[in-house]
């Protein structure tokens, strides 16, 4: 029974120092941080210029982890004239769960009829908890 008890202390502190252990490898020097936190982004869409096109402008949510493309949704359809002014700029949100260990490339992509497509991105570290992308279409 002594042998027993032992035994049972001996695979006890056996998992108890491995399972210990795989937080401090993450900690070492050459091993990146892992993130644990979700990621809000905020997309603010606004102009400073007055447009008098009439042509149609849609715009969509990028974010990208990696080779990963995470988020590619689109937001709004509208005419460029209509994109409103920075008083009352437009504000979409997204959060990404956590667990990312490379930074974000996020910003917006738009395609303008008539015209062609852009876009205006930004970067993001991971395990940042929050991120705004401040759009001033021109």
């Amino acid at each position: 029974m002594n042998t027993k008890f032992l035994s049972l202390l001996l695979i006890v502190g056996l998992m108890n120092f491995y399972s210990c252990k795989k937080n401090n490898e993450q900690e070492q020097p050459g091993n990146p941080p892992v993130a644990t936190g979700s990621t809000k982004f905020k997309f603010y869409l606004y102009t400073t210029q007055t447009f008098s096109e009439s042509n149609l402008v849609n715009f969509r949510m990028y974010i990208r982890n990696g080779q990963n493309i995470l988020v590619d949704s689109s937001l709004i359809t509208m005419r460029v004239k209509d994109i409103p002014n920075a008083d009352n700029k437009l504000l979409f949100v997204r959060s990404i769960p956590g667990g990312y260990q490379e930074n974000f490339k996020v910003g917006f992509v738009y395609t303008i009829e008539n015209v062609g497509i852009s876009w205006y991105f930004d970067s993001c570290m991971a395990g940042v908890e929050e991120k705004t992308i401040d759009f001033n279409f021109r």
